[in-house]
């Protein structure tokens, strides 16, 4: 695995365990239709950390672990800025969502 793709892996990591820290992951997982979205991030069916954590996170992860092709652009800063206004301290997830954001489109 590249220098990058190890990176990514460690950010996802970062990810997971800032979403924990924040109170934010959940052990239920979402009903399946809601998964089966075809909007962008999912937003008529699941908040931006229930993506994150079912769908960004385990599709990073694969296709990490099967050596497959990463999406040519990964822009999930934008909306996570407009999304995570709610939280007491949003600029950690937000800082580990701009590294994969640019880590994801620069290791095309």
């Amino acid at each position: 695995m590249t220098p990058e793709r190890n990176y990514i892996r460690t950010l996802l990591e970062d990810l997971k365990t800032e979403l924990h820290d924040q109170g934010l992951w959940s052990d239920e997982p979402p009903p399946v239709e809601a998964l089966d979205s075809t909007e962008p991030f999912a937003v008529d069916q699941l908040r931006l950390e229930q993506w994150l954590q079912h769908v960004f996170i385990g599709r990073l992860e694969a296709i990490l672990d099967h050596s497959a092709p990463l999406p040519e652009r990964c822009e999930v800063l934008p909306y996570a800025e407009q999304q995570l206004t709610h939280l007491d301290r949003p600029e950690p997830l937000l800082r580990i969502i701009g590294k994969l954001d640019i880590m994801v489109s620069r290791a095309v």
